[in-house]
């Protein structure tokens, strides 16, 4: 499955990056997570619910930050594992000066 999207922020790319890499915030934009627990620099063990039609679960994971280009861009991981199965996948987040505000783009 592949999900695309693109948000405008009225707030400078720096301080839209420092937002996104603050744990609380991070967990609010990732579906369906309810925990994030430091693991080491740019990792987290993860609690997430997930699903898709009648197949939901709780999954234990984790979440990563890869290929950090300060304030452009970078990868996030998310893997878990649970009673249904596993999850995996990988957002490229890319953060573009637009004016005054900053554009990101998923």
């Amino acid at each position: 499955m592949k999900l695309e999207g693109s948000y405008a922020f009225a707030a400078s790319p720096s301080v839209v990056w420092e937002r996104l890499l603050d744990p609380d915030s991070l967990r609010r934009c990732i579906p369906g997570c309810r925990e994030l627990v430091a693991a080491g620099p740019d990792q987290w063990t993860a609690t997430l619910s997930i699903g898709a039609g009648p197949i939901r679960g709780i999954y234990g994971g984790s979440v990563a930050i890869r290929d950090k280009q300060a304030p452009v861009s970078y990868v996030l991981d998310v893997e878990g594992r649970g009673a249904p199965g596993f999850v995996k996948g990988s957002a490229g987040i890319t953060l573009t000066a637009e004016g005054a505000g900053t554009r990101v783009t998923v």
